[in-house]
C-alpha cells in the first residue's frame, strides 16, 4: 500500500497524497543502473530546481522502461490515475533527465502518449488540447493529461518546493508563462522546454493550474537572483 512520503537523504518526509517509492511493493528504482549518479552534495542544498516532463508513453511502469533502455532516469513519474511514483532519493541522486539542470533539479516525468494516433489506446480518453507550439509558430493538437493528474502536479510543486526551498515562481514572459528558454540562472518550477531548445514538453495546459496556486508570486524576478 502506498504511503503520503517522499523519500529526502535517507528520510520519510509526509506530503499530503500517496507515493509509491521503490522501497514499496509494486515500487521502481533505479538504483543498480547506469542513467544516474549522486549530486556533488547529496544533501539536496543545491537543488533549486523542479523541471516537469510528459513521457510519451501509455503508463509510469512503460515510461520506466523506456528509460532504463537509454540509461536515463528520472526522481518522480506520475501515472494517468494521478499515481506517484519515486525511483530515486530527491536529494542524494542525480537523474540523468533535462542535461545541464540534473544536478540542481528534481525531475518528473507526467505520462501522456501525446499522439494524437494514440487517442483510442487510453482508458477513459485524453482530452485533446489545441495550442500554440514552444521555440516555433504555429499550434498543434495533441492529447493532454488528466485533470487528476493535473492537480497533483500542483501538489508535488507545492510539496518539494516547501521541501527545497524552492521559489514558487515559473518562466514569466510578462503575464503569461514563457515558450522559450528560461534564463539560465532560474530557480523555480519550469518545464523541459524551458531548458532544452529541442524539447517540447510538458506542454502549456499544467501552467494555468500552478499559476493559480503560486498567485503574484509568480509574477516576481523570474527566480532569478
Amino acid at each position: 500500500m502506498s504511503e503520503s512520503r517522499l523519500i529526502i537523504a535517507g528520510e520519510a518526509v509526509p506530503v499530503t497524497f500517496p507515493v509509491v517509492t521503490w522501497l514499496d511493493p509494486g515500487g521502481m528504482s533505479f538504483y543498480g543502473q547506469k542513467g544516474w549518479r549522486k549530486r556533488r552534495d547529496p544533501s539536496g542544498k543545491g537543488v533549486n530546481l523542479l523541471v516537469l516532463h510528459w513521457d510519451v508513453c501509455f503508463s509510469s511502469r512503460q515510461c520506466f522502461r523506456v528509460l532504463l533502455k537509454r540509461n536515463r532516469s528520472v526522481h518522480l513519474m506520475l501515472d494517468g490515475n494521478g499515481t506517484v511514483y519515486q525511483a530515486l532519493d530527491l536529494a542524494e541522486a542525480r537523474a540523468y533527465h533535462a542535461g545541464l539542470v540534473n544536478n540542481r533539479s528534481v525531475g518528473v516525468e507526467c505520462s501522456c502518449p501525446v499522439l494524437l494516433k494514440y487517442k483510442h489506446r487510453q482508458d477513459p480518453p485524453r482530452p485533446i488540447v489545441t495550442e500554440p507550439h514552444v521555440h516555433r509558430r504555429g499550434t498543434w493538437q495533441h492529447l493532454d493529461f488528466y485533470d487528476i493528474q493535473k492537480k497533483r502536479v500542483v501538489e508535488l510543486a507545492e510539496a518539494i518546493c516547501e521541501i527545497f526551498g524552492i521559489p514558487r515562481v515559473l518562466p514569466m514572459d510578462g503575464e503569461q508563462v514563457s515558450r522559450r528558454l528560461a534564463p539560465p540562472r532560474f530557480r523555480g518550477v519550469c518545464g523541459h522546454y524551458h531548458v532544452s531548445k529541442t524539447k517540447p514538453d510538458p506542454g502549456l495546459s499544467l501552467w494555468p493550474g500552478l499559476l493559480a496556486a503560486f498567485g503574484k508570486s509568480t509574477l516576481n524576478d523570474g527566480g532569478v537572483k
